[in-house]
């Protein structure tokens, strides 16, 4: 079944523009003298993509299974094609550890040379460029040896998703090296990589040309990509030390040995904290709920704790997050909250408290394009037992439990993350509220992990940002052989999935309803505090006019009601039609020249991350051009939450932008398709299941609401001229947080700096509260003292 949404536009967009979370610029432009410089673990830019898309077969149906390190690809541009050549040479030195090096080869058409882009935005070609990729190659051999291979001796792999009928692509548009390896420890050495010409007897002519010389030292010409687990167990550099030079006078050296050694001193640390508890496992509390955890993690020191503390406001959801390592298996374990949050003579229900444990499977790469180069597990779903099968029959959803306490095994020598999600119910006084999560399983004697809500003593506002999100699902039912999953939805899910939305702090919803369902789901819509307007997609092949009359029907003003027009050669033509009818608009802007068309007629311009107007205000702090009002998107079903805490929250405040268009939902495919799914949630028979780059958004607009807090009292102190030491400091540290290289900076810090933004919020409010208390205090004396002379009197 072939996707007809509305914002199909915006997927075809997304497939050319979004570029997977672990493909990595190592920027390095200098000529390094020595290995122990070249050794030097330069954190890489993290390019974190969205997975926006899923196949029409079992939404749920991939179980994790541990197949070792995954592979991790380094490539380069060549400095020419291949051409006429025919075969590739290079020197490779091992060093006599087990592993194996696959090269590639591929035709990426000029992409490869491409500077990296935006974090989260940009394009995961790789997976779209045909390939030839050689047998493996042993590195278990020491000193150097040379390998010409003859492009006769590669397999060709065909792009993801390409037409198995269609021909081979021609050899002479191979321009692009490449070396993948699935190597957990030591180091090889790579130079002189060429193109080469082979006679018909298999020898080398002479006939050659470089891909890299590595002469300038400069590796800002290679990009790696893989899981981030692959990508972070190598470490390339350059070397000019002998023997570790082959040709010229350097080469390019390429270190595995960074998870291992990272691994084993883990290691004997959880194995101290097992000897000192006198317990055969570990419980411990990430840095960041957000901390990608996979049943081969390791805690480190500083993180064994059985103290889960969430600090948070009244009308706040907020996350954390524990780990149990263990040595032996645990089987058939159980998390319960034993009792409310208590506080002195005060308490939060043990209802608003909600507990998950992480599933991790497999998933098709990283990005929003099918990509087996960087496939992998995936720590993603939050349900209540991971040992469940999910699948769907014919589209319809699965039967999942999604309430009641945490069920789940822990084999040996795993670690296990488990997600707590705390809502402060409005009106909560402050102080520090804790209870107990017991912990029971065959094998262990039961044991507690405390979990502490710290609330303090702040009214949040509201977000200064909008936020709306693209909901696909329709009221009805869908049976047929093609069905896809979500798109229809029953009365039931219709309801949980808008409670969803609204429970995760966004309050416009787009709705695909036929006119004749959408009486119904307007009304579902309005219990759920979604504000009007709202934005309507309009279909492919659909007017929009008769939407319109059927909202004009229900009695409804049009006016009060956004219609999204998709890209196309009518945009233009349709937008100036439902502006005549009386209806706002908004569209999709992709290109300066189409906006400066319609934008008569444009009410909401929503630009992709990548646009350049929204990297202008990124670079220059939010300094608007443009009266339009305007939303941010990005492809936000991403695999690493970062890039959408980031969209969602700190960056989007940085653009000034009037909000954020969160591109799916939930978004399937068609099977024939390169794209990934975009989901956010997954879909149940009674509701959706979670996922951690949901919960992100939600931290993201809570960021934004700590950001609007701060800035009103601000402001209150100002006018008000309230202890200006005070503000002038408060400003500049919130402001040179704003300023951060946020891509390169953990959750954690994002944390740290919501606290700081929290306490300076707090004072600047005890500040305008008391001059304003003081004011009112003197008002009252002194209509009082009037008062009593004018009695004397």
């Amino acid at each position: 079944m072939v996707n007809t949404h509305p914002l199909n536009y915006l997927r075809q967009l997304c497939g050319t523009t979004i570029r997977a979370v672990c493909c990595a610029l190592l920027a390095l432009s200098l000529t390094v003298s020595s290995d122990a410089a070249a050794k030097s673990k330069h954190k890489p830019l993290h390019v974190l993509t969205s997975s926006t898309t899923h196949r029409v077969t079992p939404v749920l149906s991939l179980p994790f299974v541990g197949s070792g390190l995954p592979q991790s690809l380094i490539y380069r541009a060549s400095e020419q094609p291949i051409g006429t050549h025919n075969a590739v040479s290079f020197w490779l030195k091992g060093d006599s550890l087990p592993g194996t090096i696959d090269v590639y080869l591929m035709a990426s058409g000029g992409d490869a040379a491409s500077a990296l882009p935006v974090p989260g935005s940009g394009h995961d070609t790789e997976p779209l460029w045909p390939a030839w990729i050689s047998k493996p190659i042993s590195t278990d051999f020491s000193g150097w040896k040379k390998e010409v291979i003859a492009i006769s001796d590669f397999g060709y792999r065909q792009p993801d998703g390409a037409d198995p009928a269609a021909p081979q692509a021609q050899i002479n548009t191979i321009d692009a090296f490449g070396i993948a390896s699935s190597k957990s420890d030591g180091t090889i050495y790579l130079d002189a990589p060429s193109w080469a010409t082979l006679d018909s007897d298999g020898n080398a002519t002479g006939d050659s040309a470089p891909i890299d010389s590595f002469a300038s030292g400069n590796l800002s010409v290679w990009k790696v990509k893989g899981s981030p687990e692959a990508v972070a167990n190598l470490v390339p550099g350059i070397t000019s030390l002998q023997p570790n030079v082959k040709d010229d006078a350097v080469s390019l050296r390429l270190d595995y040995s960074g998870l291992s050694s990272d691994h084993a001193l883990l290691a004997s640390g959880v194995a101290h904290s097992m000897t000192e508890s006198g317990n055969d496992f570990v419980v411990s509390v990430p840095s960041s709920p957000f901390e990608r955890i996979l049943p081969d993690s390791l805690p480190t020191a500083n993180e064994v704790s059985s103290r889960v503390a969430i600090t948070e406001c009244p009308d706040q959801t907020s996350c954390g997050s524990f780990a149990i390592y263990t040595l032996h298996g645990l089987s058939n374990v159980s998390v319960h909250l034993t009792n409310d949050l208590l506080a002195i003579s005060k308490s939060i229900p043990r209802s608003d408290v909600n507990i998950s444990v992480v599933k991790v499977w497999d998933r098709e790469g990283s990005g929003v394009l099918i990509d087996p180069d960087s496939a992998g597990p995936l720590p993603e779903l939050l349900v209540k037992d991971d040992r469940i099968q999910l699948a769907s029959v014919n589209g319809v959803p699965p039967a999942v439990r999604l309430t009641g306490d945490v069920n789940t095994d822990i084999p040996a020598n795993t670690e296990k993350q488990f997600w707590v999600d705390v809502t402060v119910p409005r009106n909560t006084p402050p102080g520090q509220y804790t209870a107990q999560m017991l912990v029971r399983s065959n094998e262990a004697a039961p044991f507690r992990i405390t979990l502490e809500a710290d609330v303090m003593p702040l009214r949040l506002l509201s977000p200064a940002k909008q936020y709306a999100i693209n909901y696909r699902g329709k009221l009805g039912s869908d049976t047929t052989s093609d069905a896809v999953p979500g798109d229809h939805v029953t009365p039931v899910q219709l309801s949980s999935e808008l409670y969803d939305v609204s429970a995760h702090g966004l309050r416009y919803i787009s709705l695909s309803d036929s006119p004749d369902t959408l009486t119904t789901t307007l009304t579902t819509e309005q219990q759920y505090n979604f504000q009007t307007p709202m934005i309507y997609p309009v279909e492919s092949g659909f007017t929009g006019l008769l939407t319109a009359k059927a909202v004009t029907k229900l009695g409804g003003d049009p006016s009060q009601y956004y219609y999204l027009v998709p890209d196309g050669p009518s945009m233009a033509a349709d937008l100036a039609r439902l502006k005549v009818a009386g209806f706002q608009t908004a569209a999709l802007i992709d290109d300066e020249s189409v906006f400066s068309t319609v934008q008569n007629n444009l009410d909401v311009a929503i630009y992709p991350v990548e646009y350049p107007y929204v990297q202008d205000l990124l670079r220059d702090d939010g300094k608007r051009q443009s009266s339009t009002r305007d939303w941010l998107t990005w492809p936000a079903a991403q695999d690493d939450p970062q890039v959408n805490r980031l969209y969602a929250g700190y960056l989007l405040w940085k653009t000034d932008l009037y909000g954020g268009y969160i591109s799916d939902y939930e978004t399937y495919y068609d099977v024939h398709t390169t794209l990934r799914p975009a989901m956010l949630t997954y879909p149940t028979q009674d509701g959706v299941i979670d996922t951690i780059q949901w919960e992100a958004i939600r931290e993201g607009i809570n960021d934004v609401r700590y950001l609007t807090t701060f800035y009103a009292a601000l402001r209150e102190c100002k006018d008000a001229k309230v202890d200006s030491v005070q503000v002038a400091k408060a400003q500049a540290d919130v402001s040179s947080f704003l300023d951060s290289a946020f891509w390169l900076m953990s959750d954690g810090d994002y944390e740290k700096g919501r606290m700081m933004i929290a306490n300076y919020a707090l004072q600047l409010r005890r500040a305008v509260d008391g001059y304003n208390s003081k004011q009112s205090g003197t008002s009252q004396q002194s209509s009082a003292d009037l008062l009593g002379k004018r009695k004397s009197g």
